[in-house]
């Protein structure tokens, strides 16, 4: 597993997946740490993914979920390639960078949300309620990301609050009140959310 990403005829330096060592037994990990969910950078086992029922849902940021269950059941080490098998670029005409849309912000909170509600079904309660923290961890922050991201955006005032409110309807759902503020994100979640 081995990337290359070309952006303005330069190559950027080689980079290895920083979630290769992921699997079931370090979920609080994989939930703490900010990683590139794209699953082309990955070459699956075709009968892995068959055996597994490992499948692309509709929409977009569909490989999010999609990567992680293929960690989360891999029982073997994963291996570098050191040939380059593909070339990545990156422009702004591909779906995820194009103009934040209601359907950027619902697939975003599908993909965290999913993958909570599988471990909710896959864990029994003592081994869920172990990484439990680590999964409002990441939901805070994946909140926090989103929120940046319209402010942020060229999109007009009032379609970034109905952005906002969106979100915050959404979010409320899965965060748990009361947590502590232990980052910048979680303090814009408190803030926002007013939770």
């Amino acid at each position: 597993m081995q990337k290359k990403i070309k952006e303005k005829n330069k190559y950027l330096i080689k980079e290895k997946s920083p979630f290769i060592k992921f699997n079931k037994s370090s979920l609080s990990i994989f939930f703490k740490k900010s990683i590139n969910m794209a699953a082309i950078s990955i070459i699956f086992n075709k009968n892995f993914i068959l055996n597994r029922n490992i499948f692309f849902q509709k929409g977009i940021y569909e490989d999010i979920l999609f990567v992680f269950k293929a960690h989360y059941f891999n029982q073997k080490k994963i291996n570098f390639i050191n040939s380059i098998i593909y070339r990545r670029y990156l422009h702004t005409q591909s779906i995820t960078n194009s103009k934040i849309s209601f359907n950027h912000l619902i697939y975003m909170f599908l993909a965290w949300r999913n993958i909570n509600e599988f471990l909710k079904k896959k864990l029994n309660k003592r081994e869920y309620n172990k990484v439990k923290t680590a999964i409002q961890f990441r939901l805070r922050g994946e909140f926090a990301n989103e929120y940046n991201k319209i402010i942020n955006s060229n999109t007009k005032l009032a379609k970034r609050e109905q952005f906002i409110s969106f979100i915050v309807n959404k979010y409320k759902r899965v965060i748990i009140p009361g947590f502590k503020v232990l980052t910048k994100k979680d303090k814009i979640a408190q803030s926002v959310l007013k939770i």
